[in-house]
């Protein structure tokens, strides 16, 4: 595979002689420069070429689950974990903020709770968790994590 780059000269001059004053050569730092940016590509190519494999567990599979439980039931996102021992944690993580994103959509499905001191009838202060605990809860990927999800509307 060929790949052309074209810098300009101010800037290639500028990259000379910061190499210079470092003792590298440009040569040197072109050749390190390249092969590194070759390996980036092909590594890249490889992940575009590769079919992604189908989700272990679904967002589906969450409100189904949910919709047979009591309205408000609070569900422990660990216990329903287990409920899905095949699927994978990426997965269920991807599923559960999934299906509450279905709930803000459409009002009534369900809603998920952070880990707050509301539960600290079932775990101690959040402070007070060991890193590997919070492996059991859901990350939102903003620094939070969902410890509960419930069903919303009216038993029927």
């Amino acid at each position: 595979m060929n790949i052309s780059i074209s810098i300009t000269d101010d800037l290639y001059h500028e990259i000379t002689a910061i190499a210079s004053r470092m003792g590298i050569s440009i040569s040197d730092c072109a050749e390190d420069a390249f092969s590194t940016f070759a390996d980036t590509v092909t590594k890249c190519l490889e992940r575009a070429h590769t079919v992604p494999a189908e989700p272990t567990i679904t967002v589906e599979d969450i409100l189904n689950f949910v919709a047979t439980q009591p309205v408000s039931a609070p569900i422990w996102l660990p216990d329903l974990r287990h409920e899905f021992p095949e699927a994978t944690k990426e997965d269920f993580d991807m599923a559960v903020i999934g299906a509450a994103k279905v709930g803000e959509i459409e009002p009534g499905k369900v809603s998920l709770h952070r880990l707050t001191t509301k539960y600290k009838n079932k775990l101690q202060h959040p402070g007070h968790l060991a890193e590997s605990e919070y492996e059991s809860f859901v990350p939102d990927g903003h620094g939070s994590y969902y410890c509960v999800i419930a069903r919303r509307g009216k038993n029927v």
